[in-house]
């Protein structure tokens, strides 16, 4: 709660800095992580497995030591210092000794202290929940709880695996997680009623939450990378493909999964599979969960402690746009479809390669491309399901010297004429279509 107005400033002064905002909160913090990071140091070199456990417990005790201090805080109705503890104990739960990579090479005992760091990180949410009075719901826990067991298990699969599987299975772990929390709408709501205002600092203290745990995860992707033989070269696009959740239009949702795909085959064939197969991902997520930001109109107003009651209270904050999914629409839906299967038929095409030329075709695989596309196309009149057939049939063509390169000004000329009255015939036939459609749609409107 904020200090009365009519109380002197240097006792307002006081009370913002040592009750609503203390800062011994933080020199605490770091002070144990300092004295962690001494203890690991002083122990790196024993093979002892309880005195590695003992540096993680500890840590695990202050962790809970601050949610039960953030609970007191709460009872009193310290909500602002009871906030900051909230968030320190965040940070804590990130495993910031790196407990899961130093009992990765032990058998069971590591194991068993992995999944028991697993359950307390899960019942730590369900703390902070109850100490800050909040609603969580179940797949909010459950996307922090995936994240945690990929934190616990990752370096003990990584260790036990090659480089190449290793990196994939946190490639993947990555891109899941991230899309679960990306693509879902947040409802963490208080158990008591908020003003504008607190509902602001509910949000605000939320996205700090999620910030705070995804530098985590990088900071044990970055260890990963370093000790761990993980690669790093597939964190650029599984960022990238995440990214589109920010974007509206439909073409720089294909452009930007495009591009990703087409880069990592150019410079890191090797991973041509995997991020063509997290593309599939992307484009499935946006026919079904397209965000649309919805207007908000709250109105938070902050509060000023240091505000004389003479005054002008502040301007009044703008409220944020809600982001909200819904399902694509029918047209847009069955064209991701095409993007989809394509892309899947890629990454198990691709499935060996690592540079070259492209592997041989399977007919099966190829075969049952053709057949998903034929119905989209034939079917559902998406007309830009003949593009990867083409496409597939020419690259076959070639590969079969069926069709040559030319190798000469001549016979380059023959193809881009013919390549030329090809797309005008495309062109001028995706007009037709679109136009078709926007004046069906103007007809149902009216």
């Amino acid at each position: 709660m904020n200090a009365p107005l009519h109380e002197p400033y240097l006792r307002r002064l006081a009370h913002r800095w040592l009750v609503e905002y203390n800062p011994l909160y933080f020199f605490s913090a770091a002070l144990t992580l300092g004295g962690l990071s001494l203890l690991s140091r002083g122990l790196l070199a024993s093979e002892n497995f309880l005195a590695k456990l003992a540096v993680s417990g500890i840590a695990e005790l202050y962790g809970w030591a601050l949610i039960g201090a953030a609970a007191l805080l709460m009872r009193f109705e310290l909500r602002r210092p009871a906030v900051l503890l909230a968030l320190l104990a965040a940070l804590y739960q990130g495993d910031l000794t790196l407990h899961n990579e130093a009992v990765a090479y032990f058998g069971v005992s590591g194991l068993l202290t992995s999944c028991l760091w697993v359950a307390s990180f899960v019942a730590k949410v369900v703390a902070l929940g109850w100490a800050m009075k909040l609603r969580i719901p179940r797949h909010s826990a459950s996307v922090a709880g995936v994240g945690a067991l990929g934190v616990a298990l990752l370096p003990r699969f990584v260790v036990q695996s090659d480089g190449f599987i290793g990196s994939r299975g946190v490639a993947l772990w990555l891109f899941g997680t991230a899309a679960a929390a990306l693509f879902a709408e947040q409802r963490i709501e208080s158990r008591e009623p908020l003003d504008a205002w607190g509902r602001t600092v509910l949000s605000r203290s939320i996205r700090a939450t999620v910030g705070i745990w995804t530098a985590a995860a990088l900071l044990h992707f970055w260890f990963w990378t370093r000790e761990l033989s993980v690669e790093p070269v597939l964190l650029m696009p599984v960022t990238l493909l995440l990214s589109t959740r920010r974007l509206r239009r439909e073409l720089a949702v294909w452009g930007l999964v495009g591009l990703t795909v087409l880069f990592t085959g150019l410079l890191s064939p090797t991973w041509l599979a995997t991020v063509a197969g997290l593309g599939a991902c992307t484009l499935l997520l946006r026919a079904f969960r397209k965000p649309e930001r919805v207007p908000t109109h709250e109105v938070a107003r902050p509060s000023d402690a240091y505000r004389a009651p003479s005054q002008a209270p502040p301007p009044e904050e703008e409220p944020e746009p809600r982001v909200a999914f819904v399902v694509a629409g029918s047209d847009e839906r069955r064209r991701l479809y095409v993007g989809v299967a394509s892309f899947a038929h890629l990454a198990l095409w691709t499935e060996t390669w690592g540079g070259g030329s492209l592997p041989a075709h399977s007919l099966a695989l190829d075969l049952a491309l053709v057949v998903g596309l034929a119905f989209l196309f034939v079917r559902l009149r998406v007309y830009s399901a003949a593009l990867p057939v083409v496409a597939l049939g020419l690259h076959y063509a070639v590969a079969r010297r069926i069709l040559t390169l030319p190798d000469s000004a001549l016979g380059w000329g023959l193809w881009a004429v013919g390549l030329g009255f090809a797309l005008l015939v495309f062109s001028v036939a995706g007009t037709l279509q679109y136009e078709r459609v926007r004046r069906r749609e103007l007809e149902r409107s009216a």
